[in-house]
């Protein structure tokens, strides 16, 4: 079974104040307007930094094919792409493009967040200066694709969204929530397993998260290397309690890991982030030893490395963290 999964730094106010009030009913329809706003130009400034960190993927690519020539012909030419660019960690790690050494990740970030599509090209040159100062001339960013007009951008955002808010009432007379599919649901199924993810993917617009593939999700780590995390990993149900407290056992329908695609797993309160973060630095060794078992210690490195940066950067902003299968998809060009 193949997870997508992602680590995620969760701006509990913007949920509890402003996102669960909205599928409730309460308000306007127009009440999230601002924030889709947001979203729209955050998808603009994602799309045009990830270009460029495709067109290094490429860049490399080229190198490699080059060198193999170059093998044959035996005629040794530098690559033109340094071995310190990862893009397991660059591309489909962090958000955004960001070369620059973890404890200055969360600024670029911060940078990406705060720009417009046009100025995230300078600073992905920066990233890509960072690197080697050659690379800004060398580098095309990748054309492949474009993104739809704002309001289809909007749409999409919303979609989840306005859905379940016209779903809220269904709760309380028990009918069935009727699907863009045709398929109709039980609503409580609806609020219960598929609103979380609904709600994480849109707060991840605003607030992205660490991407990755395979079983490489933070509990994971910690259940394979037999370890305890003194209790500082909890299920969700809490992020939703504001929502869900009215339907009975909601609280047994999360759990803290990841057992299946498209579900939250772990969540750690803003409270005990700092906690987790040192706890999961002091235990690196151990929680990266089974993939060493496996010969696969390279993986394991970069992937402790990305949950540790979405927990420092969760840190910084005294955020939770929580894990999330299908939020993005490298293999679907669902990048973060």
């Amino acid at each position: 079974m193949g997870f997508d999964v992602s680590s995620h730094p969760v701006d509990v106010a913007l949920i509890q104040t402003r996102v669960l009030p909205y599928l409730r009913g309460q308000g306007t329809p127009g009440d999230l307007d601002d924030l889709v706003a947001e979203a729209v130009r955050h998808a603009k400034v994602r799309f045009r930094a990830n270009a460029w960190g495709l067109g290094l993927v490429a860049l490399k690519a080229s190198d490699e094919a080059a060198a193999k020539g170059n093998r044959k012909a035996r005629t040794p030419t530098p690559p033109a792409v340094p071995k310190s660019f990862d893009p397991d960690l660059h591309v489909w790690g962090r958000p955004y493009f960001v070369t620059a050494p973890t404890p200055d990740v969360s600024a670029v970030i911060d940078r990406y967040l705060a720009a417009t599509p046009t100025q995230a090209d300078a600073i992905a040159m920066e990233q890509l200066h960072a690197l080697h100062p050659n690379l800004p001339n060398l580098v095309q960013p990748d054309t492949e694709g474009a993104l739809p007009d704002d309001d289809v951008l909007a749409r999409g955002l919303r979609e989840d969204l306005e859905l379940l808010r016209a779903s809220w009432d269904h709760l309380a007379s028990g009918k069935p929530v009727k699907m863009s599919d045709g398929e109709s649901v039980d609503p409580e199924d609806l609020f219960l397993f598929t609103m979380p993810l609904s709600v994480l993917t849109f707060a991840s617009h605003l607030q992205p998260g660490w991407m990755a593939r395979g079983h490489v999700w933070f509990t994971q780590y910690v259940t394979d290397a037999g370890l305890d995390a003194d209790g500082l990993i909890e299920s969700s149900a809490g992020l939703f309690e504001p929502l869900l407290k009215g339907i009975g056992g909601w609280e047994e329908a999360f759990q803290a890991t990841i057992t299946q695609n498209y579900a939250l797993g772990g969540y750690v309160r803003p409270a005990n982030v700092p906690a987790f973060r040192v706890w999961w630095e002091a235990h690196q060794a151990e929680l990266i030893a089974p993939f060493a078992a496996e010969n696969d210690a390279d993986t394991g490195a970069v992937c402790w490395l990305k949950v540790r940066e979405a927990l420092l950067d969760a840190e910084r902003r005294k955020f939770a963290f929580v894990e999330a299968t299908e939020v993005y998809s490298g293999f679907m060009g669902v990048m973060n």
